[in-house]
């Protein structure tokens, strides 16, 4: 789960616990809700869990006596204990001791850490490599992370934490370097920068994405409501025009659009018309038939049909390879993807064959192969969930969601 703006973080991680268990009787589940994987952070433990892993053959790999966990990234894990974040090995040894407010996962051999309230840096060691100092940090990705100076002004520093660029203040969120480009999203615009700080391009809507397989997904309004998507090359040339409802950026070399439906005054969130494929010359490779999809992974994506909103899986040539029956489903990772059956967590393989089903009232998926397990201290709270929560078909995520 990624480190969003401060303000959006408490209304994020209820709508994924709303989403994810229907815990929450009196909320109501917004249609963004159905964002990454869930993990178990500061914001979450006020439900009271317990937390552990598993191993890719179901069994218990790491005990489940932590109050909060993140998930496996270059051979560690954050966990916390009374209130008390430090990391573990995939043997659940205990590597970095507990004496942080708050961590994340590593990322470019660096952690974001939170110590009285501050941001700062660890490496593997637990040595701090810069001082915690910063209202809130981004990941590192292809060497540079972007931090909180002060409230909404970001700065980009490299790992030694030398500030390689700042940031006006007119700055309402900032992406990871992708491609050797970041995105820097503005109330109402997005602009590229590189390392350097540069601005590249011309400036498109805000919902645009960082460069994937050397293409972004760029976003236009010419009327200020109605948005149209389309995809640039890293010159900034215009490879497919915008002429899609809503898209996703490429991977394996597909990339999931939405087409336009019927002419509307302002078009919704999630627009009526059908998602398909295209390739990177933007022709059509799966036709668009389903009510939503996802990147694909390990040659699988998840998609979305019926009025009840159940997931499925199809392959590169749009074949249904597993059933629309999942009222949840996320992408496949280690071999293994994380579905909901009913009320039930399961990890199938590709060919749709159930290979665990934990004993779990929350999951996330794997990663190294290890994968979080959580139950609530209090089993009544499941009791008193709402079954009728599980029906409400829950979008998939993608990147626009996160600028809104």
């Amino acid at each position: 789960m990624r480190l969003y703006k401060r303000s959006n973080k408490a209304t994020r991680v209820a709508c994924i616990l709303a989403a994810s268990l229907a815990v929450f009787a009196h909320v109501c589940v917004p249609a963004q809700a159905y964002l990454d994987e869930p993990e178990i952070d500061n914001e979450s433990q006020q439900m009271h869990w317990k937390c552990g892993f598993i191993d890719k053959q179901g069994k218990p790999a790491i005990e489940a006596k932590y109050d909060g966990a993140k998930r496996f990234s270059e051979g560690l894990a954050p966990v916390c204990i009374e209130g008390k974040w430090g990391f573990i090995d995939t043997n659940g040894a205990l590597k970095i001791p507990m004496q942080f407010d708050d961590a994340n996962s590593f990322s470019n051999g660096l952690a974001a850490v939170q110590v009285k309230g501050k941001w700062g840096f660890i490496d593997a060691t637990g040595k701090t490599v810069i001082a915690p100092k910063f209202l809130s940090a981004k990941k590192f990705s292809e060497s540079l992370a972007f931090v909180e100076v002060e409230q909404n002004r970001w700065s980009c520093i490299n790992k030694t934490g030398k500030v390689q660029f700042a940031l006006d203040a007119n700055v309402s969120s900032v992406d990871d370097f992708k491609g050797g480009l970041a995105v820097v999203h503005r109330s109402s615009t997005a602009e590229y920068r590189d390392p350097k700080g540069e601005k590249l391009f011309s400036e498109f809507e805000r919902h645009s994405q960082p460069f994937s397989e050397k293409l972004a997904c760029v976003s236009v309004s010419p009327n200020g409501w109605n948005y149209s998507y389309g995809y640039i090359d890293e010159k900034g040339k215009t490879v497919v025009e915008p002429k899609y409802a809503r898209a996703g950026s490429f991977s394996e070399g597909l990339a999931c659009v939405c087409v336009h439906e019927g002419e509307q005054e302002m078009l919704p969130k999630y627009p009526m018309g059908k998602w398909g494929y295209i390739s990177k010359d933007g022709k059509v490779v799966i036709a668009p038939s389903f009510d939503d999809a996802g990147n694909f992974h390990d040659g699988m994506a998840v998609i979305l049909v019926g009025d009840n909103g159940l997931c499925g899986y199809i392959n590169a040539k749009g074949e249904s390879v597993i059933p629309a029956k999942y009222v949840r489903g996320f992408d496949f990772s280690d071999g293994l993807a994380l579905v909901r059956e009913g009320t039930t967590w399961k990890f199938i393989d590709r060919a749709g064959a159930i290979e665990i089903t934990p004993d779990a009232a929350l999951c996330g998926s794997f990663h190294e192969g290890r994968a979080l397990i959580a139950n609530p201290v209090d089993k009544e709270v499941l009791k008193r969930s709402y079954a009728e929560s599980y029906k409400f078909p829950m979008p998939i995520h993608h990147q626009y969601d996160e600028n809104d």
